[in-house]
Order: C-alpha cells, then structure tokens, then sequence
C-alpha cells in the first residue's frame, strides 16, 4: 500500500530513512506556502451587509472540499478537543494543512523530524473528534520519539516506532475517553 502512495523511488527513500515525502504521488509539499484567499473569494460573497454572516460561517465550518469533514479546520477546534480530552498540548504547536490534495491520501497527520515538537494535521484528521483526538495522540508519541531518540534514530526505526505509537494512541485514548468532559 505504501508503495502505491509513495512509488517505488519514495518506498525506497522510506526505507532508507530519507526524506519520502518529495516522492509521494499527488503530493504538493507541505512548505509551500498557498493563499487559501482565491478559494474563499469564490466561495463567499463578499458583501457588506453578509461580511458578518460569511465571517460567522468561515469560523464555524469547513468550506469548499473540505466541507464533507465533521470538525472545522481550526486550531481552536484542536485545543478545544485537547482540552476536552484533558490532553497536555504543552510544547507542541499545531499547523494545520489546507491543502486539498491531501483528501486523497490515508495520512492524517505528520510529526516533524526537524522542527521537533510541531505536529501536521492534515485535513481527515478532521473527519470527527475521535479521529483528531487519536491523531493528536499518535503525532505527540513521534514527538516523544524524536525527543527521547533523536531524529535519525526514530527515522531509522520508523516501522518499530510506528507500532509503539499505535499502541500509545490506542492506550491513551481509552483513558481519555473515560476522563473526557463534556
């Protein structure tokens, strides 16, 4: 499967422990900075008496093709459900990924290997508040990683710690569930 997703050059910068992402099918890169404002002056008229209204809406919901995702694309939205959850977000930053190529992927999130401690969301983390809140566990467990081991190593043994941040998302989120307010 990755293999279909990555190509074969990306697989085997995957399993060399090299950067893949330049590889991946679809993929427009994540540093790339895009104006999302050409998008929002289709989707939104832009009047005086419905600024507040299309202002409300933008805040509220996903427009466009992310429309279909059940939580809003915010990064308010993100700490809220950390916050519901009781899930400590210190020393983590969030960026959120508007991009709408990356609907096609199965990735829902990336933990940075050079910036460490800051988390990607890409937008089917957004699918539903279960989803988020295990994304946010699962990229915090690379983070720890990347921490505790440094980089290259976590890089080097990505498929070993892919396992150990599933089962942390999984263990976790059952404890947090149970604590979780409502």
């Amino acid at each position: 499967r990755r293999a279909q997703v990555l190509g074969r050059k990306g697989l085997k910068a995957w399993e060399d422990g090299k950067d893949w992402r330049k590889y991946m099918r679809g993929y427009a890169g994540l540093r790339e900075a895009e104006s999302r404002l050409t998008q929002l002056e289709k989707e939104l008229i832009v009047d005086t008496k419905d600024d507040k209204i299309n202002r409300e809406t933008r805040r509220n919901y996903n427009l466009g093709s992310f429309s279909q995702l059940e939580m809003p694309m915010q990064k308010r939205v993100v700490l809220q459900i950390a916050r519901k959850y009781n899930f400590d977000v210190s020393g983590l930053t969030f960026k959120i990924q508007r991009n709408e190529k990356l609907l096609a992927l199965p990735i829902v999130g990336d933990a940075d290997p050079k910036n460490i401690g800051r988390i990607d969301l890409f937008p089917k983390a957004f699918a539903n508040e279960k989803e988020l809140i295990q994304t946010m566990l699962h990229e915090s467990a690379h983070v720890r990683q990347f921490k505790k081991y440094g980089s290259e190593y976590t890089q080097n043994n990505r498929q070993y710690m892919e396992q150990i941040a599933y089962r942390y998302e999984k263990f976790w989120y059952k404890i947090l569930a149970k604590r979780r307010k409502s």
